[in-house]
């Protein structure tokens, strides 16, 4: 009978377990974080954000712990699409926002979609 020894959790893997907020199969995890050299593992721990958001954006479940770190997935490039989306959509709202305090200002009323239109506008001399 041979008799099962486990090395304590270091605290390196601890902290990427505690930032990794999908918990499944630690031991496995550990194990995958243990192949990893510390440069990969540095790597993998500044690059779970950007992997949660991309999930995200994408609409696409998360892999488990064990199978972020086995491929290497803070690797992947950036989905630019994504990223070109968030801009568009935050550009979209700071427009609608300029809209709506240019309508309040100018006494305009104001759409449903925030938006007014030239038609809106009272007319005003022209200095």
């Amino acid at each position: 009978m041979t008799k099962r020894t486990t090395t304590p959790t270091s605290l390196e893997f601890q902290k990427f377990w505690d930032s990794y907020d999908l918990k499944r199969d630690k031991v496995a995890a550990e194990r995958a974080w243990r192949k990893l050299g510390k440069h990969d593992r540095l790597a993998a721990l500044q690059g779970i954000q950007r992997y949660r958001d991309d999930c995200e954006a994408q609409g696409i479940q998360r892999m488990y712990p064990q199978g972020y770190l086995t491929h290497r997935r803070w690797e992947d490039e950036a989905d630019v699409q994504t990223d070109a989306r968030r801009d568009l959509q935050s550009r979209r709202n700071e427009y609608k926002d300029l809209q709506s305090a240019t309508s309040r200002i100018a006494g305009a009323p104001i759409h449903s979609d925030g938006i007014a239109t030239p038609d809106d506008l009272p007319d005003m001399a022209l200095w």
